[in-house]
């Protein structure tokens, strides 16, 4: 038995420092209408908040009769960690410095008459990855999301392990940890590696590949110019990619030794065609190579089922997976006599 596709829809929003995606998915987690417009990088919260408003509305009505009359069952949204879930605030993203303490769900709220729910965006993504994957994601794993920057989102025991604050999976700072990048004072660094659409043609440049003047001025464009490029074997891109996924590959290292884990799901916006096999390859061979308990599983890195809206799709399925996932009850205390 299983629910009805078009039984339900939700809107799903992806706050990115770069880009803003909305998209209307139904119950088995297909697309029905999607846009993607860029950030202003100078606006302020009131601005952002309005713009992503008018997207949202935009999509929904574009959906049209594709939404069944009283099968929208709310709003979700992914955006860069650290966040406070319990308030919905989003703290202070370190590539979206204007955010800082912004209280992103209630201006929402204001906004749409609708359940709306928050999550951290790689969270949002492995719990799109579970809804959607079904029977191929029924087990333990960690998704690595490569957008601007890398989280992990981790799905464990059934469900998506939050943590004490909802902030678990900060990856960033473990894979700095795990290449002992530290500065003076012993905090573990902001790396570059971690944020594929900088580091990767940066990376390129450096090893002498020349990226031509739209691509100076566009990180998108530089990072669409080398995915390509490696796709087509030029062996410089490649180097480039694989770089980038060895630093990568050392914090999902870490947390296959920390959770003893089997499966690591790769996705997001800068996973794509031309670097998804180097990277695949890459983070494969680290953390079967070099766990501690290597003799005893093998760990499977996969392509995520989600598209390259992973991030958006996912905080649409966060209102499903919250509706509809079936969870054990906890037994009552015993009544005292």
């Amino acid at each position: 038995m299983r629910l009805r596709g078009d039984a339900g829809h939700a809107l799903g929003i992806h706050v990115d420092p770069e880009v803003l995606t909305a998209v209307v998915v139904d119950l088995d987690g297909a697309i029905v209408r999607s846009r993607t417009e860029p950030v202003a990088q100078t606006a302020s919260p009131d601005q952002l908040v309005d713009h992503i408003a008018r997207l949202g509305r935009g999509v929904l009505s574009a959906a049209g009769g594709a939404v069944r009359p009283g099968g929208f069952l709310g709003i979700g949204v992914a955006t860069p960690g650290p966040v406070d879930v319990a308030s919905g605030t989003v703290l202070d993203p370190p590539l979206l410095s204007v955010w800082r303490d912004v209280p992103l769900l209630y201006m929402l709220k204001d906004r749409f008459p609708c359940p709306i729910v928050m999550e951290k965006d790689s969270s949002a993504a492995a719990i799109g990855e579970r809804w959607i994957g079904r029977d191929r994601r029924a087990r333990d794993f960690v998704y690595l999301y490569l957008g601007t920057g890398v989280g992990a989102g981790l799905f464990l025991n059934g469900d998506i392990h939050r943590g004490v604050s909802a902030n678990a999976g900060e990856f960033g700072q473990l894979c700095a940890v795990a290449l002992e990048r530290v500065d003076a004072d012993g905090r573990p660094e902001i790396l570059p590696e971690c944020n594929p659409p900088v580091s990767i043609p940066e990376t390129a440049a450096r090893l002498g590949m020349v990226l031509g003047p739209r691509a100076a001025h566009d990180p998108r464009e530089a990072h669409r110019v080398v995915s390509v490029a490696a796709g087509a074997g030029d062996p410089v891109a490649e180097q480039a990619v694989r770089q980038v996924a060895g630093a990568i590959g050392r914090g999902a290292l870490s947390l296959v030794d920390l959770l003893d884990i089997d499966l690591v799901v790769l996705g997001g916006p800068f996973f794509t065609d031309g670097v998804a096999d180097l990277y695949t390859a890459e983070i494969s061979r680290i953390v079967n190579d070099f766990p501690t308990a290597r003799r005893l599983r093998r760990v499977d890195v996969e392509r995520s089922v989600l598209s390259r809206e992973a991030a958006a799709v996912g905080a649409a399925s966060t209102i499903f997976h919250a509706t509809f996932t079936p969870r054990l009850a906890s037994r009552p205390a015993p009544t005292r006599r």
